[in-house]
């Protein structure tokens, strides 16, 4: 197919060049869909490099790729996920997200530790912006994968909009990446999402530690998945 791309000009006086593109056939329904119906969405171009240090002119031409923004609706109805919570899935899983690393904590809706789990990626400070999130989302969707197979229905996480910093330095993400993707996530899954207040639980988590004899980040967690359960309780209590 064929692609018509602006390229802008600070003097204002952009330009469309028409360039040639290649979907994969398994991405052609959806495209089909959302070029044929009203759906909002937009597109960029970028250049996929193999390491900071390689020079973007003399692979440009070879390593072009077009990406789409598109609704979550959409992406979720074409690449839904093999795993669905089924009904009988009760459990809650908090997820204490940080730049190196992502904890889970699985408890039941008594509070009790059913299963903990977590990824580390300390490599990720120092790759590129777009490596560092490529590998930071894959890590999300195998948790979360890895919580429906275990039971989980109900996915919580932090309403946060700043960045967390570590080793001194804050890195060019926010957590609300986090949460734009386990939205995504917990919707292919059929999941239910929750956000709970940040308030605090970064202290609260020093002393869950010291009793539970755990590491910090999964006290954190773990504590998130206890305000989960209470933040449920109370919504359907308002529903009723």
């Amino acid at each position: 197919g064929k692609v018509l791309i602006k390229i802008p000009h600070a003097n204002g006086r952009h330009e469309w060049i028409e360039a040639g593109v290649k979907f994969g056939k398994r991405h052609l329904p959806l495209l089909q869909e959302l070029i044929g119906d009203c759906y909002s969405y937009g597109a960029g171009v970028t250049i996929r490099l193999k390491s900071r240090r390689e020079d973007w002119r003399k692979v440009f031409r070879k390593r072009l790729y077009l990406y789409l923004n598109i609704p979550a609706s959409l992406y979720v109805k074409y690449f839904g996920k093999r795993v669905r919570v089924k009904p009988q899935n009760t459990l809650y899983a908090g997820f204490d997200l940080n730049v190196d690393r992502i904890n889970m904590a699985i408890v039941d809706p008594y509070g009790r530790v059913r299963d903990a789990k977590k990824v580390y990626f300390p490599e990720v400070v120092n790759y590129g912006e777009d490596k560092s999130r490529v590998i930071r989302q894959e890590a999300l969707s195998k948790l979360v994968e890895y919580a429906v197979s275990h039971g989980v229905k109900y996915f919580v996480v932090e309403e946060l909009s700043r960045p967390k910093s570590i080793r001194g330095k804050v890195r060019k993400w926010t957590v609300r990446e986090y949460q734009q993707q386990m939205e995504m996530l917990v919707k292919k899954v059929g999941g239910v999402l929750i956000k709970v207040n940040p308030a605090f639980t970064s202290i609260d988590a020093v002393g869950i530690a010291l009793l539970r004899r755990i590491d910090v980040h999964t006290a954190s967690a773990y504590l998130i998945a206890l305000r989960g359960i209470r933040r449920h309780a109370m919504m359907q209590k308002a529903i009723t």
